[in-house]
């Protein structure tokens, strides 16, 4: 699933944005990090649809495929 990769890889460039030299540093970027991403959610959601019209677009072979969203 793109969204996946797209979700842990940036997890990991948050987490990973300066040395990590602790578990407890390790867990506390690791949940601030969520957090970031939880608030631009959004994202995700705006990413699903363009997949989802791409699909369609490309099922109906360019035509008009609003109808079918």
């Amino acid at each position: 699933n793109p969204l996946d990769f797209y979700f842990w890889d940036h997890l990991k460039t948050i987490v990973h944005s300066t040395q990590v030299n602790t578990v407890h540093v390790l867990q506390e970027r690791t949940s601030n990090g969520f957090e970031t991403i939880r608030r631009i959610l959004g994202i995700f959601e705006r990413v699903r649809n363009i997949l989802r019209r791409a699909i369609v677009f490309v099922e109906t072979r360019g035509g008009h495929f609003e109808r079918f969203l």
